[in-house]
């Protein structure tokens, strides 16, 4: 069992034991959003945590650096989760807490592929969806979510994205 700091570097990936993306390198393009999962379970896995560990394991701070930047760009983020997969027999519910003085009608939700390319759509009423029916649709362990909440008279919100494994 380690505790500490654990790090994850986006360009250049150390050999540090507590470097956990060792596998994926992105290439910064300035003015373009990018979206970015990371299985972090599966990362301590294989930098030797044993697998009770894992379980118990507890985010407590995220801190976000840019080091070595040479242009000085901004940099934004939008939309940061930090979840589990549920196991096999436990919920698997999305709720969202939209709020629209004419009231929430649901949530137009569309699979969007790792290339930018919608796999799928789907329309749900009411204030949550069920993620393990609409994971089995889902083609790719990289694909992403783009939720839009929906007003009674049918307008739709700013989108926001969750990261969404497939089966």
């Amino acid at each position: 069992r380690r505790n500490g700091a654990y790090t994850l570097s986006l360009t250049a990936p150390t050999r540090s034991p507590r470097e956990l993306n060792r596998d994926q390198q992105y290439m910064w393009r300035p003015d373009q959003w990018q979206r970015f999962s990371f299985d972090v379970g599966r990362m301590l896995r294989d930098a030797g945590l044993e697998d009770d560990a894992v379980e118990a394991a507890v985010v407590r701070t995220l801190r976000v650096e840019r080091r070595s930047s040479k242009l000085k760009e901004r940099l934004f983020l939008d939309d940061v989760f930090i979840y589990r997969l549920p196991g096999p027999n436990e919920a698997d519910r999305m709720i969202w807490y939209a709020y629209d003085a004419s009231g929430v009608a649901g949530a137009e939700i569309a699979c969007v592929a790792p290339d930018g390319t919608e796999r799928w759509q789907h329309e749900s009423r009411g204030r949550s969806v069920d993620l393990a029916s609409l994971r089995r649709r889902s083609g790719s362990a990289q694909d992403w979510l783009r939720v839009r909440a929906v007003d009674q008279p049918g307008n739709q919100s700013t989108a926001f994205w969750v990261p969404f494994p497939g089966d």
